[in-house]
């Protein structure tokens, strides 16, 4: 059993902990959240079966805790995976991993150089459906990749103030391509976006170029 606390018992946060809850593989040793108010949201669930932490310094502190898992918004998140990487301790990060190359090599660097796990949440390719559908692609049933189309028209409960429709929903298929094709590089990236409601783009529209196919 693998100690592990959660960092953020926000929006996601709180279906992160029930999994680790259930995971037959994890202990769910602690929820770190610096609102008290969500601390008590966490008390009302698991009561004194994990322990609760204000400070994620003072998670990583705990001699007990083997990895974290991180929900938060972007700025946070990765101060707080710097510091849990660096500390040696594994990180499951709710994504985006990082909105800019340097922050996610950054990252990627830490979690070689101190021997820790990093693991990005990208769900769907892990979905049954997708993994079948991959068995189909390799064995030459679905034919030759000439085009990959997803669309996302639901922003969800709410407006994220530091995260854009791209990086917030785009990922997901993203890392689904990127799964299907056997992690080709796209040799032509192109976005556009419309701002409303706030500074980040509510809309997005995404084109990748591929050897042989497109992506959009």
């Amino acid at each position: 059993m693998i100690n592990t606390v959660l960092i953020g018992f926000g929006y996601w946060g709180p279906n992160i902990a029930r999994n680790i809850f259930r995971c037959g593989g994890l202990n769910l040793y602690g929820i770190c959240d610096i609102d008290e108010r969500q601390l008590e949201r966490a008390r009302s669930i698991y009561g004194d079966r994990v322990r609760y932490f204000s400070d994620y310094n003072e998670a990583i502190g705990d001699a007990s805790v083997e990895a974290c898992a991180i929900a938060l918004r972007n700025e946070a998140g990765q101060n707080a995976a710097r510091a849990v990487l660096s500390s040696g301790r594994h990180l499951f990060m709710e994504k985006p991993m990082a909105t800019s190359l340097d922050d996610a090599l950054a990252l990627k660097e830490l979690s070689q150089k101190h021997g820790a796990v990093l693991q990005v949440d990208h769900i769907l390719v892990y979905n049954p459906f997708i993994r079948r559908i991959k068995e189909i692609y390799d064995s030459g049933g679905l034919g030759e990749l000439i085009a990959f189309e997803s669309s996302r028209a639901n922003l969800g409960p709410h407006i994220k103030k530091d995260m854009n429709a791209m990086w917030d929903l785009a990922v997901h298929d993203i890392a689904v391509l990127d799964f299907l094709c056997g992690g080709q590089e796209p040799l032509k990236v192109s976005c556009i976006g419309e701002k409303r409601y706030g500074d980040q783009e509510i809309v997005t529209y995404l084109t990748m170029k591929y050897e042989g196919f497109i992506a959009m």
